[in-house]
């Protein structure tokens, strides 16, 4: 059972000396939305065992990710840093070797630092493995945490204290199928089957039309997807891939949202037998445990599916979950939070001093008593021509059409108009409010530093395993 300590046990836990610093366990369940956890509002039962761990936690209501993708969310998470300050908004990005990543400022305060990932966009390719031994990825591309949690476990097993351990999988991501009972019997209409079992199918929809696999990158300006209204009737590749693409009804939908809750029971039974582990090691009592998602998933809301192309609440907002060594009565708190703030957290937990331009702020004042966060604003940018800031007054803007690395976007969200197609997703409605969000957002990202030029990807493996993954355009 997972055992309860006071608060003030707590207080004095988060205060360790640097000398004798914690055990320290993240847990990344790629493309988790908040929505699928009882601690935000699920009824549904979906993931039990996830939702115990939350009673002996403090759970974080408005945590915002700094990306729609795993590769430039997780490059926040690893340097504290906001994804243009580190690569163009390309898939030629990597952490460049000149930038302090996470496990290797631990590891000059003693921490023994191990990720175990799933492949994909957490190749060693990328720059993430700098720090960790062993940066171990999964022989199967996007696989699913039950690839990663046995040999995370061996490893914390034989591994000296302290300890920084990473352990990711790709359960939730696209493809969402997983086997009955835990799972979900796949759909018999051929379109919702086929839209649930490939690993690309959420991406396959544009609007509310299917679209072929050999169609995407025809029907694709640069980096953003283009509506079937917006292709070129004249060009014969387009025409014939717009006749191609079926409607996507209702029925398909839900046979989507259906497999993608299946894939949350699943990843939930993961996890449970992950946290047995734990236990079963001591792990519990002498570990702090931070449970997130680097992005969620659009599931048909406004007409969206995937995470590509969307930078909406379901994809922004995700579950961010963290349990202190021994666990803490569990509670809410309010305020915004980034990944970078975890980073940060991370770094005050091992008593490190955080390198120059980390962008987080530590969230230990929570765990000693406050009950919201200090932050006023996250920033999320996407590498599909837009960007979104979220206020603490519940508000968000976001400005679409332009990359972060383009060098007229701040003149362009100046001249926006509110009502047009570059500020459309936006949720506020007074004049007043939208000027300062604009305001904000502009200085905000007018104040970041500018990315460094970055190398192309080269390798023809990882090229590959990302075009079958669903990112077709590497």
């Amino acid at each position: 059972m997972l055992r309860v300590v006071p608060l003030i046990a707590l207080t004095a836990l988060a205060c360790r000396p640097a000398s004798n610093p914690p055990n320290v366990i993240v847990v990344a369940l790629d493309t988790l939305r908040a929505d699928r956890l009882a601690a935000y509002g699920n009824t549904d039962g979906l993931m039990p065992n996830l939702d115990e761990l939350t009673k002996d936690s403090v759970v974080f209501d408005h945590a915002y990710a700094q990306s729609t993708e795993t590769l430039f969310s997780f490059g926040s998470l690893f340097t504290g840093r906001y994804p243009s300050e580190i690569g163009p908004s390309t898939y030629e990005w990597r952490v460049p070797k000149d930038m302090p990543v996470l496990a290797e400022v631990l590891g000059t305060y003693g921490y023994t630092s191990g990720a175990f990932v799933a492949g994909g966009h957490l190749a060693p390719s990328f720059g993430f493995d700098r720090g960790f031994d062993p940066y171990s990825s999964a022989q199967r591309n996007f696989a699913s945490l039950g690839a990663t949690r046995e040999p995370a476990l061996t490893w914390m097993a034989e591994t000296r204290e302290p300890f920084f351990a990473l352990v990711h999988g790709y359960d939730m991501h696209a493809r969402y199928w997983k086997p009955s009972p835990l799972g979900t019997p796949l759909p018999p209409d051929g379109l919702a089957r086929t839209l649930t079992l490939l690993a690309k199918g959420s991406d396959m929809i544009i609007g509310d039309l299917a679209t072929p696999e050999a169609c995407l990158p025809i029907l694709a300006n640069g980096n953003t997807s283009v509506r079937l209204d917006e292709a070129d009737p004249t060009d014969p590749n387009q025409l014939s891939c717009m006749e191609a693409q079926l409607v996507v009804d209702e029925e398909s939908i839900q046979a989507v949202r259906g497999a993608y809750d299946g894939a949350a029971r699943w990843v939930d039974a993961e996890l449970g037998v992950f946290l047995a582990g734990l236990e079963e090691q001591g792990r519990l009592d002498d570990s702090w445990i931070f449970v997130l998602a680097d992005h969620g998933e659009s599931l048909g809301e406004d007409g969206g599916f995937g995470h590509r192309h969307t930078i909406s609440d379901d994809v922004v907002h995700v579950p961010l979950i963290v349990r202190p060594p021994g666990g803490t009565p569990g509670r809410h708190v309010g305020g915004i939070v980034e990944l970078t703030d975890v980073t940060a957290t991370i770094l005050a937990i091992a008593g490190a001093a955080a390198p120059a331009h980390l962008r987080g702020s530590s969230l230990l004042p929570v765990f000693e008593g406050a009950d919201r966060t200090d932050r006023k604003l996250a920033l999320t940018e996407s590498w599909a021509q837009a960007m979104r800031i979220t206020s603490d007054r519940g508000t968000h803007l976001t400005f679409e059409g332009v990359g972060w690395d383009n060098p007229t976007w701040a003149s362009l969200l100046a001249w926006a108009p509110a009502n047009g197609p570059s500020l459309r997703r936006s949720d506020v409605t007074d004049d007043a409010e939208l000027d300062q969000l604009r305001g904000d957002l502009i200085a905000f990202r007018s104040a970041l530093e500018p990315a460094p030029a970055a190398k192309a990807i080269r390798d023809p493996k990882y090229k590959e395993a990302l075009r079958t993954g669903g990112y077709w355009s590497p």
